[in-house]
Protein backbone atom coordinates (compact mmCIF):
# COMPACT_ATOMS: atom_id res chain seq x y z
CA UNK A 1 0.00 0.00 0.00
CA UNK A 2 1.64 3.27 -1.07
CA UNK A 3 -1.34 5.96 -0.25
CA UNK A 4 -4.63 5.44 1.49
CA UNK A 5 -6.28 7.02 -1.21
CA UNK A 6 -9.07 8.78 0.32
CA UNK A 7 -6.60 10.74 1.79
CA UNK A 8 -5.51 12.00 -1.45
CA UNK A 9 -7.77 13.77 -2.47
CA UNK A 10 -8.63 17.44 -2.66
CA UNK A 11 -10.93 18.59 0.39
CA UNK A 12 -13.48 19.75 -1.88
CA UNK A 13 -14.36 15.96 -3.05
CA UNK A 14 -17.92 14.81 -2.24
CA UNK A 15 -18.16 13.38 1.69
CA UNK A 16 -20.24 10.43 0.20
CA UNK A 17 -17.47 9.36 -2.28
CA UNK A 18 -14.72 9.51 0.70
CA UNK A 19 -16.77 7.03 2.61
CA UNK A 20 -16.95 4.64 -0.26
CA UNK A 21 -13.13 4.88 -0.83
CA UNK A 22 -12.97 4.08 2.90
CA UNK A 23 -14.85 1.35 2.49
CA UNK A 24 -13.28 -0.29 -0.21
CA UNK A 25 -10.09 -0.07 1.27
CA UNK A 26 -11.04 -1.72 4.47
CA UNK A 27 -12.51 -4.71 2.45
CA UNK A 28 -9.21 -4.63 0.54
CA UNK A 29 -7.31 -4.90 3.95
CA UNK A 30 -10.06 -7.33 5.16
CA UNK A 31 -9.51 -9.56 2.30
CA UNK A 32 -5.58 -9.30 2.45
CA UNK A 33 -3.36 -12.26 3.48
CA UNK A 34 -0.50 -9.58 4.46
CA UNK A 35 -0.27 -5.56 4.32
CA UNK A 36 2.45 -3.72 3.83
CA UNK A 37 2.78 -0.02 5.19
CA UNK A 38 5.80 1.84 4.57
CA UNK A 39 5.96 3.70 8.02
CA UNK A 40 4.62 2.94 11.56
CA UNK A 41 2.41 5.69 11.46
CA UNK A 42 0.16 4.43 8.28
CA UNK A 43 -1.44 2.28 10.96
CA UNK A 44 -3.05 5.16 12.40
CA UNK A 45 -3.84 6.23 9.32
CA UNK A 46 -5.57 3.66 8.30
CA UNK A 47 -7.09 2.76 10.67
CA UNK A 48 -5.64 -0.36 11.23
CA UNK A 49 -5.28 -1.28 14.54
CA UNK A 50 -7.85 -4.21 14.05
CA UNK A 51 -5.09 -5.57 11.15
CA UNK A 52 -1.61 -4.87 13.61
CA UNK A 53 -1.00 -9.30 12.94
CA UNK A 54 -1.16 -9.32 9.53
CA UNK A 55 0.80 -5.68 9.18
CA UNK A 56 4.24 -5.29 7.76
CA UNK A 57 6.74 -2.37 7.76
CA UNK A 58 8.95 -2.20 4.65
CA UNK A 59 9.77 2.28 4.72
CA UNK A 60 10.17 3.75 1.32
CA UNK A 61 13.75 3.68 1.29
CA UNK A 62 14.96 3.92 -1.77
CA UNK A 63 17.94 1.24 -2.48
CA UNK A 64 20.60 3.64 -3.87
CA UNK A 65 24.32 3.20 -4.50
CA UNK A 66 26.25 6.09 -3.26
CA UNK A 67 29.01 6.76 -6.10
CA UNK A 68 31.97 8.47 -5.30
CA UNK A 69 31.41 11.02 -8.18
CA UNK A 70 28.09 12.24 -6.53
CA UNK A 71 30.29 15.07 -5.19
CA UNK A 72 30.37 18.57 -7.10
CA UNK A 73 32.42 20.68 -5.89
CA UNK A 74 34.44 22.11 -2.43
CA UNK A 75 33.23 24.50 -0.37
CA UNK A 76 35.17 26.79 1.69
CA UNK A 77 33.83 27.48 5.01
CA UNK A 78 33.21 31.11 4.20
CA UNK A 79 31.39 29.84 1.41
CA UNK A 80 27.24 30.84 1.59
CA UNK A 81 25.53 27.79 2.57
CA UNK A 82 24.13 26.10 -0.23
CA UNK A 83 20.57 24.86 0.12
CA UNK A 84 18.66 22.12 -2.33
CA UNK A 85 15.20 21.68 -3.17
CA UNK A 86 13.90 18.80 -5.67
CA UNK A 87 10.70 17.89 -6.91
CA UNK A 88 7.02 18.87 -7.88
CA UNK A 89 6.44 22.71 -7.59
CA UNK A 90 3.56 22.80 -5.93
CA UNK A 91 1.74 25.37 -3.58
CA UNK A 92 1.63 22.43 -1.02
CA UNK A 93 5.18 22.11 -1.04
CA UNK A 94 5.75 25.45 1.02
CA UNK A 95 7.38 27.04 -2.11
CA UNK A 96 6.30 30.54 -1.49
CA UNK A 97 7.13 30.29 1.80
CA UNK A 98 10.92 29.13 1.42
CA UNK A 99 11.65 31.73 -1.16
CA UNK A 100 10.19 34.68 0.43
CA UNK A 101 12.52 33.44 3.31
CA UNK A 102 15.59 32.70 1.48
CA UNK A 103 15.00 36.27 -0.44
CA UNK A 104 15.22 37.91 3.25
CA UNK A 105 18.29 36.39 4.41
CA UNK A 106 21.75 37.09 3.57
CA UNK A 107 24.06 34.22 3.24
CA UNK A 108 22.21 31.48 1.51
CA UNK A 109 22.21 30.38 -1.67
CA UNK A 110 19.20 27.63 -3.08
CA UNK A 111 18.62 25.62 -5.61
CA UNK A 112 15.51 24.03 -6.88
CA UNK A 113 15.15 21.37 -9.38
CA UNK A 114 12.03 19.99 -10.52
CA UNK A 115 8.35 20.70 -12.35
CA UNK A 116 4.74 21.54 -11.22
CA UNK A 117 2.13 24.12 -11.14
CA UNK A 118 4.27 27.13 -9.56
CA UNK A 119 7.57 26.69 -12.45
CA UNK A 120 6.93 29.75 -13.76
CA UNK A 121 6.82 31.61 -10.09
CA UNK A 122 10.10 29.48 -9.80
CA UNK A 123 11.78 30.87 -12.65
CA UNK A 124 10.35 34.59 -12.02
CA UNK A 125 12.21 34.19 -8.35
CA UNK A 126 14.89 32.83 -9.63
CA UNK A 127 15.72 35.86 -12.53
CA UNK A 128 15.17 38.59 -9.65
CA UNK A 129 17.01 37.22 -7.37
CA UNK A 130 20.13 35.48 -9.53
CA UNK A 131 22.48 35.62 -6.22
CA UNK A 132 20.10 33.84 -4.17
CA UNK A 133 17.84 31.12 -6.13
CA UNK A 134 19.36 28.84 -8.95
CA UNK A 135 16.43 26.77 -10.93
CA UNK A 136 17.47 24.24 -12.95
CA UNK A 137 14.25 22.19 -13.70
CA UNK A 138 13.93 18.79 -13.87
CA UNK A 139 17.14 16.63 -13.89
CA UNK A 140 17.66 12.98 -13.14
CA UNK A 141 17.85 11.03 -10.24
CA UNK A 142 21.89 10.91 -10.33
CA UNK A 143 22.09 14.55 -10.50
CA UNK A 144 19.29 14.62 -7.70
CA UNK A 145 21.61 12.94 -5.86
CA UNK A 146 24.81 14.95 -6.81
CA UNK A 147 23.17 18.14 -6.07
CA UNK A 148 22.35 16.47 -2.67
CA UNK A 149 25.69 16.00 -1.90
CA UNK A 150 26.89 18.81 -2.42
CA UNK A 151 24.51 20.89 -0.82
CA UNK A 152 25.04 21.79 3.06
CA UNK A 153 21.06 20.95 4.00
CA UNK A 154 18.04 19.94 2.09
CA UNK A 155 14.47 21.20 1.72
CA UNK A 156 11.44 18.87 2.50
CA UNK A 157 8.24 21.16 3.18
CA UNK A 158 4.94 19.08 3.11
CA UNK A 159 1.47 21.02 3.70
CA UNK A 160 0.03 19.05 6.72
CA UNK A 161 -3.26 20.19 5.80
CA UNK A 162 -3.39 17.71 3.10
CA UNK A 163 -3.83 14.70 5.54
CA UNK A 164 -2.15 12.49 3.22
CA UNK A 165 1.15 14.38 3.84
CA UNK A 166 1.19 13.81 7.65
CA UNK A 167 2.17 10.29 6.84
CA UNK A 168 4.50 11.00 4.04
CA UNK A 169 7.24 9.09 3.78
CA UNK A 170 9.32 11.35 1.24
CA UNK A 171 12.71 9.94 -0.78
CA UNK A 172 14.36 13.35 -0.15
CA UNK A 173 13.84 12.41 3.64
CA UNK A 174 15.94 8.93 2.93
CA UNK A 175 18.55 10.51 0.51
CA UNK A 176 19.23 13.22 2.62
CA UNK A 177 20.25 10.32 5.69
CA UNK A 178 22.39 8.70 2.73
CA UNK A 179 24.42 11.48 2.34
CA UNK A 180 24.90 12.70 5.67
CA UNK A 181 22.88 16.06 5.18
CA UNK A 182 20.38 17.65 7.80
CA UNK A 183 16.65 18.24 6.52
CA UNK A 184 14.50 21.38 7.02
CA UNK A 185 11.41 20.28 7.32
CA UNK A 186 8.15 20.95 8.51
CA UNK A 187 5.92 19.97 11.86
CA UNK A 188 2.88 17.86 12.51
CA UNK A 189 4.45 15.37 9.31
CA UNK A 190 5.70 12.03 10.53
CA UNK A 191 9.27 12.70 9.37
CA UNK A 192 9.50 15.36 11.43
CA UNK A 193 9.17 13.14 14.12
CA UNK A 194 12.46 11.49 13.93
CA UNK A 195 14.45 15.13 12.81
CA UNK A 196 13.45 16.45 15.88
CA UNK A 197 14.30 13.04 18.38
CA UNK A 198 17.72 12.27 16.60
CA UNK A 199 18.95 16.24 16.08
CA UNK A 200 18.99 15.66 12.14
CA UNK A 201 17.71 18.40 10.74
CA UNK A 202 15.49 21.66 11.61
CA UNK A 203 11.70 21.80 12.14
CA UNK A 204 9.45 24.82 11.62
CA UNK A 205 5.62 25.31 11.50
CA UNK A 206 4.63 24.67 7.66
CA UNK A 207 3.66 28.60 6.09
CA UNK A 208 5.36 30.70 8.77
CA UNK A 209 7.78 33.14 7.01
CA UNK A 210 9.18 34.42 10.51
CA UNK A 211 9.47 31.25 11.66
CA UNK A 212 11.72 29.62 8.68
CA UNK A 213 13.59 33.02 8.45
CA UNK A 214 14.94 32.85 11.94
CA UNK A 215 15.52 29.36 11.23
CA UNK A 216 17.31 30.38 8.32
CA UNK A 217 19.52 33.01 10.28
CA UNK A 218 20.48 30.81 13.08
CA UNK A 219 21.90 28.23 9.99
CA UNK A 220 23.77 30.81 8.55
CA UNK A 221 25.49 32.13 11.71
CA UNK A 222 25.55 28.49 13.36
CA UNK A 223 27.42 26.55 10.29
CA UNK A 224 28.80 23.91 12.21
CA UNK A 225 25.78 22.37 13.30
CA UNK A 226 25.05 21.20 9.78
CA UNK A 227 27.69 18.76 10.09
CA UNK A 228 26.51 17.62 13.64
CA UNK A 229 22.89 17.26 11.98
CA UNK A 230 24.68 15.41 9.19
CA UNK A 231 26.01 12.88 11.25
CA UNK A 232 22.64 12.30 13.35
CA UNK A 233 21.06 12.02 9.88
CA UNK A 234 23.33 9.25 8.60
CA UNK A 235 23.39 7.43 12.17
CA UNK A 236 19.65 7.53 11.99
CA UNK A 237 19.57 5.57 8.19
CA UNK A 238 22.13 2.89 9.75
CA UNK A 239 20.20 2.61 13.32
CA UNK A 240 16.43 2.71 12.36
CA UNK A 241 16.37 2.60 8.92
CA UNK A 242 19.35 -0.27 7.63
CA UNK A 243 18.93 -2.57 5.21
CA UNK A 244 18.95 -5.49 7.42
CA UNK A 245 15.82 -4.18 9.40
CA UNK A 246 14.29 -3.75 6.03
CA UNK A 247 15.07 -7.39 4.66
CA UNK A 248 13.47 -8.12 8.31
CA UNK A 249 10.01 -6.42 7.64
CA UNK A 250 10.13 -7.92 3.16
CA UNK A 251 10.26 -11.24 4.99
CA UNK A 252 7.30 -10.95 7.56
CA UNK A 253 5.50 -9.60 5.08
CA UNK A 254 5.74 -12.86 2.77
CA UNK A 255 5.54 -15.46 5.79
CA UNK A 256 2.47 -16.86 6.38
Amino acid sequence: MLDYSPDCVPPSTSKILVKIMRGVEDLIMQSADRIVLVDETRIEQVNGGKYTDKISIVHNMPLIKINTDHHIETRSPSDIVSLFYAGILHETRGIKTLIESITAVDGLMLTIAGMGPMEDFVKTKASEHPDKIKYIGQINHDEVMRHTSSADAIIGFYDPNIRNNRYASPNRFFEAMMLSKPLITNKNISIAIDVQKFNSGYVVEYGNIDALQQTMSHIVNNRSELTVKGANANELLLSRYSIENEKRGIISAFTP
